[in-house]
């Protein structure tokens, strides 16, 4: 029927991560993987979007559009809705950069998801927890898609919680997220206080790293794209496919297509759904 080619074209097969920064203004005290080694700049911003572009026609991927603070290069972000306005995308930020967040509001889809990691960071400095609210309030003022991560420590779990509560109640989706460095066994004391957050059903066995039932793992599909143009196809230990600027084989990732993604990547909300923003 009319508008069939259009879902299809929005449709969640698999996540195409582009590295818009390789710069925070966030310095937490743990790191989720080497992204402040990534590349800081683009060699050609006009190759860089048509190269990527091309990619993208292979994939027919979610985009995600990721960093460092990938808020901090709005005129990339910008560039990069326009290019993919028929895709469907979601920008993953720490909120703080309010202004340049909320210009992006004329151009977010229905199905186009603005997903905040929530830092304990913002903790130490009252201005950024007060930037992250007027982002989410903003936001959701617009009715607009906003998904909370919440990057729990077993230091911070209770109040991690509590604002998991409180973003939940406003109306955006959340989920809890366990950093690499501590063990689920770690949160055991808080895990009842965890699973009555009104997260999605799929987080907390990811966050524990137990099966979902039913299963919602997808065969793992995902690209890394760095502003230098460089191609990878796993979260960690990647396998560098080609660079946009001199080419690339997607036949080199043919034997990863199958694994579940929780193999690839140590990721604890690996748990991708079927729904236009289900991603990590």
């Amino acid at each position: 029927f009319a508008g069939m080619d259009e879902l299809n074209k929005r449709r969640h097969n698999g996540v195409l991560w582009v590295y818009v920064s390789g710069s925070c203004n966030f310095r937490c005290a743990y790191r989720i993987d080497d992204r402040y080694a990534i590349p800081h700049n683009k060699l050609d911003e006009g190759l860089f979007l048509d190269r990527l572009d091309e990619l993208q026609r292979q994939l027919q991927y979610t985009i995600v559009l990721t960093g460092g603070e990938p808020m901090a290069q709005p005129r990339l972000v910008h560039a990069l809705f326009d290019r993919f306005s028929s895709t469907a995308k979601t920008v993953q930020t720490n909120g703080s950069l309010t202004s340049a967040t909320l210009s992006l509001c004329p151009k977010l889809a229905p199905d186009d998801w603005i997903s905040i990691s929530y830092h304990d960071f913002a903790w130490r400095r009252s201005k950024h927890e007060k930037s992250i609210d007027a982002t989410v309030e903003g936001l959701l003022d617009n009715g607009k898609n906003v998904f909370v991560q919440l990057m729990c420590t077993p230091d911070n779990a209770v109040r991690m919680s509590a604002a998991a509560v409180r973003f939940s109640e406003l109306g955006c989706k959340v989920a809890m997220r366990r950093i690499h460095d501590h063990t689920p066994e770690s949160f055991g004391q808080v895990e009842r206080l965890l699973g009555a957050c009104g997260g999605e059903d799929w987080a907390l066995p990811a966050f524990f790293g137990r099966e979902h039932k039913p299963p919602r793992r997808q065969p793992f599909r995902a690209a890394n794209v760095y502003l230098d143009g460089t191609i990878g196809f796993v979260c960690k230990d990647e396998v560098i496919i080609g660079n946009l600027y001199s080419g690339y084989d997607l036949n080199i990732v043919d034997r990863y297509r199958s694994l579940p993604c929780a193999q690839v990547c140590g990721s604890c909300s690996c748990l991708w759904v079927s729904e236009p923003w289900g991603f990590a």
